[in-house]
C-alpha cells in the first residue's frame, strides 16, 4: 500500500502544481453482478473430488465508490477512490471425517468480491454543451476475507492482489458545480468478471 501510495502522489503532485486544473469529489452507488453461479461453484467441487454441493447468495449486490479527481484538462483527468464491490455469502456443505481439512480444500471455491484503492484515468468526450462520454481505466489495488464456517469449525481466507478495471460511462453537467455520473465498470478480480452498473454525483471545486 505504501507504494501505491506513493505512486498516486507522484501522478497528482507534479499536475496540480503545472495545470490549472479542478478538483471533484464523487459518490457512486450501483449494483454489482458476479458470473459465478451456483453450477460454477458444485463442479468446482466435483473437479476436486469431494462430497460436498455449495450455494451462493448475494450474486448482485449494493456496491460503492468514492473518488477524488483532478481534471487537468477538459478531456484527461485523474482519480483515486476507494471501491467496494459488495458481500457475497458461499454456503458449503458435505460429509467429511476432518471438518478442518474440509474446511482447508474447499478455501477457493467461492464467489469473488473485494474493496480498495482505485488509480484511474479518464477520457472525457463531449456529446454536445452539458455532456460527455467518459472511458476510464485503471487498477484497483484490493483485498479479500472469507469465513468458511460449519457447526464446527471455521476458517478464514484472505487474498488480496492489483487487477485491472475500466468502465463506460456518461455526464451530465447539472449546473452550480454538480454533475449527474452513470458509469458501466468492470473489475477482474481473481479470474471472475464482476460488472457495475452505478450512478452517482460530483461536485467540482474551480
Amino acid at each position: 500500500m505504501k507504494y501505491f501510495t506513493l505512486l498516486v502522489a507522484g501522478l497528482l503532485l507534479p499536475l496540480s502544481q503545472a495545470l490549472a486544473g479542478s478538483w471533484g469529489i464523487s459518490g457512486h452507488i450501483g449494483r454489482a453482478m458476479g458470473d459465478t453461479d451456483n453450477s460454477d461453484l458444485n463442479n468446482q467441487i466435483n473437479s476436486q473430488g469431494l462430497n460436498a454441493t455449495a450455494s451462493s447468495s448475494d450474486q448482485n449486490r449494493t456496491a460503492w465508490q468514492l473518488l477524488l479527481s483532478y481534471r487537468y484538462t477538459p478531456a484527461w483527468s485523474v482519480e483515486l477512490g476507494y471501491v467496494d464491490l459488495g458481500d457475497v455469502s458461499t454456503n458449503l456443505s458435505g460429509n467429511t471425517a476432518n471438518i478442518d481439512a474440509f474446511l482447508t480444500s474447499v478455501s477457493d471455491i467461492h464467489s469473488r468480491t473485494a474493496y480498495g484503492w482505485q488509480l484511474s484515468a479518464s477520457y472525457h468526450y463531449p456529446i454536445d454543451a452539458t455532456a460527455n462520454v467518459v472511458v476510464r481505466a485503471g487498477v484497483l489495488d484490493w483485498r479479500s476475507k472469507y469465513r468458511l464456517q460449519t457447526n464446527t469449525a471455521s476458517h478464514t481466507v484472505s487474498e488480496d492482489d492489483v487487477s485491472g478495471m475500466y468502465s463506460l460511462g456518461i455526464d451530465k453537467d447539472l449546473g452550480q458545480n454538480k454533475t449527474l455520473n452513470v458509469n458501466y465498470s468492470r473489475y477482474d478480480i481473481d479470474g471472475e468478471t464482476i460488472p457495475v452498473l452505478a450512478v452517482g454525483l460530483t461536485y467540482t471545486f474551480n
